[in-house]
C-alpha cells in the first residue's frame, strides 16, 4: 500500500471516528458515573450506559488494532476471535448513537453511517486475517 492511500486511510479513520470518540470520551467521564449512581438510587433508566461506553471502548480497540494491521502487515495484534468480538461490541455499540442520531438530525444522520463504512472497509482488507481462527 503506497503513502498516499495510508494517508487517506488514516485521515479517513480520523473524520470518521472523530465524533464518535468525542462522545465516548464524554460518556466514559461524564455519563458512566452518573448512570451508576442512579442504579445506586434505583433508577435503572440509564444502566446501560456503561455497557456501550465498555463496548464502545472495545470495539475502537479491537478496530484501531486492525487499521495497524491494514497499514503494517507484519505487525501482531490480538487473535482473529477477539478481534471478532472486539468488533461485534464497537459495532452494536455504534448503532445506539446512530439511532439517536437518525431522529434528532434528520438528513444529516447520513453522517453517522462513516464509521460503519469505514470499520465495513477494513474489516473486507482484513478478511483473510479475521477468517483465520
Amino acid at each position: 500500500m503506497s503513502y498516499s492511500c495510508k494517508f487517506i486511510l488514516v485521515f479517513s479513520f480520523a473524520l470518521a471516528f472523530f465524533i464518535p470518540i468525542l462522545v465516548l470520551g464524554l460518556s466514559i467521564i461524564i455519563a458512566t458515573p452518573l448512570a451508576i449512581a442512579g442504579v445506586l438510587q434505583g433508577e435503572f433508566e440509564g444502566a446501560f450506559i456503561p455497557l456501550l461506553s465498555i463496548g464502545g471502548a472495545m470495539g475502537f480497540w479491537g478496530l484501531s488494532q486492525l487499521l495497524a494491521k491494514t497499514l503494517d502487515d507484519s505487525m501482531n495484534i490480538a487473535s482473529p476471535f477477539r478481534m471478532k468480538i472486539y468488533i461485534s461490541l464497537g459495532i452494536a455499540s455504534l448503532f445506539v448513537p446512530a439511532f439517536y442520531a437518525s431522529g434528532v438530525l434528520g438528513s444529516w444522520a447520513a453522517i453517522s453511517t462513516l464509521p460503519f463504512l469505514v470499520t465495513l472497509y477494513l474489516v473486507y482488507f482484513n478478511r483473510q486475517y479475521l477468517s483465520c481462527s
